[in-house]
């Protein structure tokens, strides 16, 4: 695929946004950025991983600009939890004229997002993902990441919004953009097979 975009998948802990994005990313044949990816590389974990988010989403802001300049679309799982990380996105999403896709993850269910995190701890006790202490970070990321639709987008007519709720397994295109736009059908399509 020649076509320059970026993908961010947006949710909680637990939501199933690794799982899509990782699954999107080969699918689009995109390049897959994490902050996960950062925070495991610099061996953050717990409280040491709180003080330096800003540091992990500036380096996944660069790393998008650096992709899409080279002509790679770019699928980004992270939490988003604070709009001003969100808006740093639709900056640079904007600066470089590309669309953007938001896929909102969402579970409403705390006892499905616990079984979630405890599976991942099961199967990589030393993640810094997987730590329980994530569990209570769920509730006030769900608050700011319920303010999503409220955001202000540089270029609603390139933004495009798909909410995505894996536990009920619905999706709902809620897109400020109001152009038909066969990536974004494309994306649907398969997110909806895949939930």
């Amino acid at each position: 695929m020649n076509e320059k975009f970026a993908v961010i998948m947006h949710g909680t802990t637990g939501s199933g946004k690794t799982t899509l994005a990782n699954l999107l990313s080969k699918f689009l044949d995109a390049k897959l950025l994490s902050t996960s990816q950062i925070k495991h590389k610099k061996g953050w974990r717990g409280i040491e991983y709180e003080s330096k988010r800003n540091e992990v989403y500036s380096t996944i802001v660069g790393l998008i600009r650096d992709n899409v300049e080279q002509g790679k679309p770019v699928v980004v799982d992270a939490t988003f939890s604070l709009r001003r990380w969100r808006e740093d996105v639709y900056a640079v999403c904007s600066e470089l004229n590309i669309p953007l896709y938001i896929v909102q993850c969402v579970c409403d269910n705390a006892i499905e997002v616990s079984r979630r995190v405890g599976l991942r701890t099961q199967e990589n006790p030393k993640s810094p993902d997987s730590e329980a202490t994530h569990v209570g970070y769920w509730i006030t990321e769900k608050k700011n990441i319920e303010e999503l639709l409220v955001d202000q987008f540089p270029k609603p007519e390139q933004t495009f919004i798909l909410i995505c709720d894996t536990y009920r397994k619905v999706i709902a295109p809620v897109s400020p953009s109001q152009s038909n736009n066969a990536l974004f059908e494309k994306i649907q399509d398969y997110v909806k097979k895949k939930i």
